[in-house]
């Protein structure tokens, strides 16, 4: 069912200027900044250990009983890689929104990444319900949630700067919005 329109195709002629990406919030990063400064106290204590004295307990435990297997240098230089891969995908999460609709990028099982793409004729509804999540509604009656970002406010005002601009309902409370001049 077509949605009311402003005069005749205004509702498809509004384009946003610009596109703006809007990260993951700090809270939802933390457990990638945690990992990741384990491996460098990890990798610091190796560090240390190579050039601690031979009697040293640091030495002992670590070089000394290190006999076969993979050497602690490699397995911390390998385990400070991964620190820095897992906070480099929490940083890859997030929403963009650009002249032709948005963008979502979110981690599927196992780590693979996820990129979903809504034009904005396909989006049939904008619900801004709730505080933590925004759901499209699509125009086959499916329904798309917005992964979380960390300046949800920015967010919620931009989309509804482009829904009233293409007559694009939506419900709940985007805050004080004025519809674009031109």
């Amino acid at each position: 069912m077509a949605r009311d329109s402003r005069p005749p195709g205004f509702d498809m002629a509004y384009r946003p200027l610009h596109a703006q990406r809007f990260g993951p919030s700090t809270r939802s990063c933390l457990i990638a900044y945690g990992y990741a400064a384990l491996t460098v106290l990890f990798a610091a204590f190796v560090g240390y250990a190579h050039v601690a004295p031979h009697g040293s307990w640091a030495h002992g435990v670590l070089l000394d009983h290190a006999s076969g297997g993979i050497p602690p240098a490699w397995f911390a230089l390998g385990a400070l890689a991964s620190g820095l891969a897992a906070v480099m995908q929490a940083h890859m999460r997030g929403v963009l929104l650009h002249p032709d609709g948005i963008e979502t990028f979110e981690f599927a099982a196992l780590g693979f990444p996820r990129v979903r793409r809504f034009d904005w004729p396909v989006i049939d509804r904008l619900r801004f319900d709730t505080r933590s999540t925004i759901t499209l509604d699509l125009w086959d009656g499916s329904h798309a949630f917005l992964p979380t970002v960390g300046d949800r406010e920015a967010l919620t005002r931009a989309l509804a700067y482009v829904a009233l601009a293409r007559a694009i309902p939506f419900t709940g409370d985007p805050g004080e919005i004025e519809l674009p001049e031109g």
